[in-house]
Formats: C-alpha cells, structure tokens, sequence
C-alpha cells in the first residue's frame, strides 16, 4: 500500500491557505475590545465580522451555523493570552 500523497493548499494570492485565518486575525484585532466588555464569554466571528458574544460555547455554535452554515467561522473565549 502507498502512503497517502499530501499536497499543499494555496490560496489566491499563492500563499498558505490556514483555515479561519481571517477570522483568527479577526479575533486578535478585536481582543482587547472585547476583554473590556465580554472576558471570559465566547464570541463568534464569521469571516472578518465580530458576530456576537455569548456565555455558553453551545449557543455559540448554534449561532455560527444559523449564520455561515458549513462556511468557515470560530468561537473562541475571549481570554488574555491563548
């Protein structure tokens, strides 16, 4: 049996292409805004939009796939340091 071949994705301008970059830049952007007003809750970001934020991950994602469907988005808690 072979091993399987791996092959790298690019992206449109030829780089990487990371699952949830955008929305992880997103995030890091936005982190000290919303450590002034949701620390320790989840926030959803869909693409590079800030959707909401939430107190239980579950309704997070819930609201993550009403929003984007089976597109890329995060829930993340919103902490200091990852």
């Amino acid at each position: 049996m072979k091993p399987r071949e791996t092959r790298d994705i690019k992206n449109k301008e030829g780089g990487r292409n990371m699952v949830l970059e955008k929305e992880m830049a997103c995030f890091e952007g936005k982190r000290q805004e919303l450590l002034s007003h949701a620390a320790g809750k989840f926030v959803l970001i869909c693409g590079e939009k800030v959707i909401d934020t939430f107190t239980a991950k579950e309704d997070a994602l819930k609201r993550g796939y009403e929003i984007c469907g089976n597109g890329p988005f995060l829930v993340k808690r919103i902490e200091e340091y990852d």
